[in-house]
């Protein structure tokens, strides 16, 4: 479904009509939206200590800033299409439970580009990038498995592993030399 829509701004309306329902979505904001994702660096709240705690939270009133947590869940089906939360305008009240570091980006951004910015928290702390990528695409990767292998902590959703990493040797050479030595993963 395409939605026509106006230019950057907020305290829209948006009107969806079907045969036998209509449904409109008030104080809707148009803009960028980004997605913050990490660790417990990117979970952290200022609930959870922050410098200038009682400045930053009387002032944290912006309607052009909105959020999004998605929850965090483990999950061994496809992307989920339906999560409970919902998007949230950054009051006092809401900044204080959302990502500090996703508070501090939006609130930068917003001064920067003067439009509407959404941010989407889907942090967990000590997750890996693997949770984003679907279970079948890891199980059949020998970078993939290997790296469970080698870090250990992963989840019971990877449940198929080869039984030959081709020759592990050859496959750390393999990382070694695609990564710089450094932990990081090429999809081909």
């Amino acid at each position: 479904m395409d939605i026509v829509t106006s230019e950057a701004g907020e305290g829209y309306s948006i009107i969806i009509e079907a045969e036998t329902s209509t449904i409109t979505l008030n104080n809707v904001a148009l803009g960028e939206v980004w997605l913050c994702s990490g660790q417990s660096n990117m979970y952290w709240t200022p609930a959870d200590g922050l410098v200038n705690y009682e400045q930053e939270v009387t002032e944290a009133n912006y309607p052009n800033i909105r959020f999004f947590s998605v929850p965090t869940f483990a999950s061994n089906s496809e992307p989920q299409e339906e999560i409970k939360s919902q998007w949230q305008i950054c009051t006092s009240k809401t900044m204080n439970h959302f990502s500090s570091v996703g508070y501090f980006f939006a609130r930068e951004l917003l001064n920067y580009l003067h439009i509407p910015i959404g941010v989407i928290n889907a942090s967990w702390g000590g997750g890996n990038i693997e949770q984003f990528i679907k279970a079948d695409l890891i199980e059949h990767d020998s970078l993939f498995i290997h790296s469970a292998k080698e870090n250990g902590g992963w989840r019971d959703w990877i449940v198929a592993q080869p039984d030959d990493l081709q020759k592990k040797s050859d496959q750390e050479k393999r990382l070694k030399k695609k990564s710089h030595g450094m932990e990081l993963f090429i999809m081909e």
